[in-house]
């Protein structure tokens, strides 16, 4: 059996939000300096709705999540990591659903937080072993608008730098003397 690496699960959390979830906007490892809370990996549908997936490759990488600073201050957190069942967290994060994908047999629904939800990867496809339920957060929006100031401002980081790499690349052509504003036909100038 190939060991499953926590890369390897966050890539497939990513397709996972953008496959089956239809989430237009997601992330993976995001990070900021802004943020309370770091997901492995986030979406948002194009309604807004936010998924977070959270990737455990092991039971103690698992129980680590205790030690999280959106979840420090939650005692009943964290003297038995999870909140029952029917009792909600009492903490303000991200995320209208929160799941944990996990290879099989790492975690069972017993030790999941209430509402979370448990993804393991089967082959090409996830199984749903438990859903996740929908946690309304009156200010869930609060702690994801630093996430997507963050992800805007990546990718206009992204953009300065592949225009400053073009306009370098155009000086280059220009010193040695070739027209690059010059439409090719056929491969040829």
């Amino acid at each position: 059996m190939v060991a499953v690496t926590h890369a390897d699960l966050v890539k497939r959390a990513g397709r996972w939000l953008r496959g089956t979830r239809k989430c237009k906007v997601v992330a993976e490892e995001l990070r900021g300096w802004s943020i309370d809370e770091f997901p492995d990996a986030i979406g948002w549908t194009p309604k807004g709705y936010s998924i977070i997936v959270e990737c455990k490759t092991s039971r103690s990488d698992f129980h680590a999540d205790k030690r999280k600073p959106c979840r420090v201050g939650d005692r009943q957190f964290q003297r038995s990591g999870h909140y029952g069942w029917g009792q909600p967290p009492r903490f303000e994060t991200a995320g209208h659903e929160r799941w944990y994908l996990a290879p099989e047999g790492v975690l069972d629904a017993a030790c999941l937080p209430f509402g979370c939800g448990l993804l393991v990867p089967r082959g090409r496809r996830m199984l749903r072993v438990v859903e996740a339920a929908v946690i309304g957060r009156p200010r869930a929006a609060d702690a994801e608008v630093p996430m997507l100031v963050t992800i805007a401002g990546q990718a206009r980081y992204a953009q300065q730098a592949a225009e400053e790499k073009l306009e370098r690349l155009h000086r280059q052509l220009e010193r040695a003397g070739i027209d690059w504003r010059t439409p090719m036909r056929g491969g040829r100038r």
